[in-house]
């Protein structure tokens, strides 16, 4: 690990704390999550909004949160808050609330699943939200934050560390747990980490972080549960007839990656059912722009290696004019071959490039689809007349290093 780009990208973390009301018994109310809703005048102002389960009611404030157990209030304060730190709700849930008080109807309440606190501390965010019917916060640290800083107060309970790590908050009414912390670095929701590849070739990033209340209800609490969706436009008309690949591809800031994705698809287009050896694929958001090539150079003359091997399942393997390449199912290969056109020797018949491959100043890309295993032996023609022979060998997919 190396460079500050890559520390700030792992600075970013969350703790924890899980909040266990053991002296409150659970109702069978079913699975229903906790959510939370905006305080206007149903309760105590200091609450800016209110935490619902079937386990717990709880109450937000500008600086923390308080619980009440059988009218014992217990409380959790972030010194010295930000006064003016913005509560924003994330994550619609479904229902509504509404309350009919003496004087007045409080109606049409939404439920959102999570809320965030801006700038709580300097660089620093808070975020509630439900782990099924508990209550968790997260403590998101952004880079350049100062840590010293930040000091949790708890009132209405001495804190007593558990054996095991957990802050134990006891009254004679019960106990409100806290599960020790836990951290780790917060992955990008803005689809930077996430590579659209088409027939080899990436061409962008996709709109990601986009809600689906299906998965958001089916997977609470989990990071990006409520905007695990992602969407990527590609133009087909500049895509010849036939069938290609398309797989999403994830990398983390080591370089490691997998796919996450791999589809076959049929292009149909009404003039011509091929394309040029040299045919562009369509650019997307983040897609290297078009340049003019330049003047193709001949490659030094092949030598005897051995293969080259990747651990990484979808990282891209990159050699100039190598004798063997070997990749695991899905794998990715880029060559710069300096070559115009190629063919596939099957029997020592020549064939069509291997579907979901592809050719760009003078790269050759593939990004084999599920399914495709074995020895392939590639031939490629460079404008000079000579060839370059690879042979790609593809293994099967391992899930687990043994």
């Amino acid at each position: 690990m190396i460079g500050t780009q890559m520390w700030k990208i792992a600075f970013t973390c969350a703790l924890l704390f899980g909040l266990d009301l053991s002296a409150q018994r659970a109702s069978n109310f079913g699975p229903v999550p906790l959510y939370f809703e905006e305080n206007r005048g149903q309760t105590d102002a200091q609450a800016r909004y209110i935490a619902r389960s079937p386990n717990l009611t709880g109450f937000v404030t500008q600086d923390g949160w308080t619980l009440s157990l059988h009218g014992q209030p217990i409380s959790m304060h972030i010194a010295g808050a930000n006064a003016q730190a913005t509560l924003v709700p994330e994550n619609p849930a479904e229902g509504i609330t509404n309350y009919y008080l003496a004087s007045r109807a409080i109606t049409n309440l939404p439920h959102y699943s999570s809320l965030r606190v801006q700038n709580i501390r300097p660089k620093i965010d808070v975020i509630y939200h439900g782990n099924g019917r508990e209550l968790e916060y997260d403590l998101v640290i952004h880079p350049g934050a100062d840590l010293h800083t930040l000091w949790l107060r708890f009132d209405g309970s001495r804190p007593a560390l558990a054996g095991n790590g957990d802050i134990v908050l006891r009254t004679g009414k019960g106990e409100v747990r806290q599960h020790k912390p836990r951290v780790w670095h917060k992955i990008p929701i803005d689809g930077s980490t996430i590579t659209v590849v088409i027939d080899g070739q990436p061409v962008g990033h996709p709109t990601y972080n986009q809600f689906r209340s299906d998965i958001a209800n089916a997977f609470p609490g989990l990071m990006n549960s409520g905007g695990a969706v992602g969407y990527f436009f590609i133009d087909t008309g500049t895509l010849s007839s036939g069938v290609h690949t398309i797989s999403w591809n994830v990398f983390d800031n080591a370089g490691h990656g997998d796919g996450i994705g791999s589809r076959y698809f049929n292009v149909f287009n009404s003039v011509g059912s091929t394309a040029g050896p040299e045919e562009p694929l369509p650019h997307g958001r983040g897609s290297e722009e078009e340049q003019t090539p330049a003047p193709l150079q001949t490659p030094a003359p092949l030598e005897t290696r051995n293969p080259l091997e990747t651990r990484n399942r979808a990282a891209t393997v990159r050699e100039r004019s190598p004798d063997v390449v070997e990749i695991e199912e899905v794998g990715r290969v880029e060559i710069p071959l300096g070559a115009t056109a190629g063919y596939q020797l099957v029997n020592g018949e020549r064939r069509p490039l291997p579907i979901g491959s592809s050719m760009k100043r003078g790269v050759f890309y593939w990004q084999p689809g599920p399914g495709f295993l074995g020895e392939y032996h590639l031939v490629f023609e460079r404008p000079d007349g000579t060839e370059s022979h690879v042979r790609v060998k593809i293994r099967a997919k391992r899930y687990a290093d043994n």
